[in-house]
């Protein structure tokens, strides 16, 4: 999703039993830094652009999604040993 300047990155785990866990639980730092590596592969050629990493978690009941959302709910730091690789 993008909103002027600010491009959305937003990842989005369904459950059907909570036995797994809630959906935004399987969201972990590997899968994090998985996704500011495909952001910032996606951004190299655009300008003037914000990331913001979002996570939506949906939980079907049987008859309808119960949703959750986190609205920035990362935010990716640079690694103080290697400056050009973004940690989680």
């Amino acid at each position: 999703m993008r909103r002027g300047k600010t491009l959305v990155i937003a990842e989005v785990k369904t459950r059907q039993s909570k036995a797994a866990g809630e959906g935004f639980d399987s969201v972990d730092r590997e899968k994090r830094e998985q996704l500011v590596r495909l952001a910032d592969h996606y951004v190299a050629g655009l300008r003037d652009v914000e990331l913001r990493y979002d996570i939506l978690s949906l939980f079907w009941n049987g008859r309808r999604f119960i949703v959750k959302h986190f609205p920035d709910a990362f935010r990716p730091v640079s690694d103080a040993t290697r400056p050009w690789k973004w940690r989680a």
